[in-house]
């Protein structure tokens, strides 16, 4: 009975702490990789169809390698190496660097808001040698019943990170 659950139980506070800010940018930042939400300039002469990024989401960033850094401290290199090669690696990616300027060419994607989490409802937690697995509430709203989730943390040398989308 999921309404059994103590909410915020101090045990797990920990977990929720570094759950919160994983999924507080987890489905944003992937959709950065995609070129969504991303404040575009003036169009380069040497690449048409690719535009100087102004902004990326609120932030700034200047290079490939700063947007993986923040992808990076979210999810695993692993799990990420699909999302890099569509958006800078492949022969028409999203990004490109320009004469030390970061171009994306335009997006028309949908991205998937996830599911809707209930961090301060936390069943359980199981340590592994290189996961912690983590059992919680997922809320749907009044009319449909909530339901339990697994969520599984990677162990990096960076910290716990998803090892694929929520």
């Amino acid at each position: 009975d999921v309404d059994s659950i103590e909410v915020n139980n101090p045990k797990f506070s920990e977990i929720k702490s570094t759950l919160d800010t994983l999924m507080a940018e987890d489905i944003e930042v992937l959709a950065w990789l995609y070129g969504v939400n991303v404040k575009l300039g003036q169009e380069s002469g040497e690449y048409p169809g690719f535009f100087k990024v102004n902004l990326v989401g609120h932030n700034k960033y200047n290079s490939i390698q700063e947007l993986k850094d923040k992808a990076e401290s979210i999810f695993t290199q692993d799990f990420l190496s699909t999302y890099y090669q569509v958006a800078f690696e492949s022969e028409d990616p999203i990004y490109r660097e320009i004469n030390g300027d970061l171009y994306c060419s335009i997006s028309e994607s949908d991205i998937y808001e996830g599911l809707p989490y209930d961090t301060s409802r936390i069943i359980a937690t199981k340590e592994t040698d290189n996961e912690i697995l983590v059992d919680l509430v997922v809320s749907f709203g009044q009319d449909i019943d909530s339901e339990l989730q697994r969520i599984i943390l990677v162990k990096t040398d960076q910290g716990l990170r998803f090892n694929n989308v929520y």
